[in-house]
């Protein structure tokens, strides 16, 4: 049992220090939707041309 608290500890502290890494990978993936979502606007409008 003490080897699963160990465990447990560890995921912890390794979960504190990657949820600004977290953080960080949710706000690329809204920026990158986001850079495709104009991109497609961009080509519609040049289409219409």
């Amino acid at each position: 049992m003490a080897i699963f608290g160990k465990i447990f500890e560890i995921n912890k502290i390794i979960s504190l220090l990657c949820s600004k890494d977290n953080a960080n990978r949710e706000q690329n993936k809204m920026n990158l939707f986001l850079f495709y979502a104009e991109v497609q606007l961009i080509f519609a409008f040049c289409k219409d041309r």
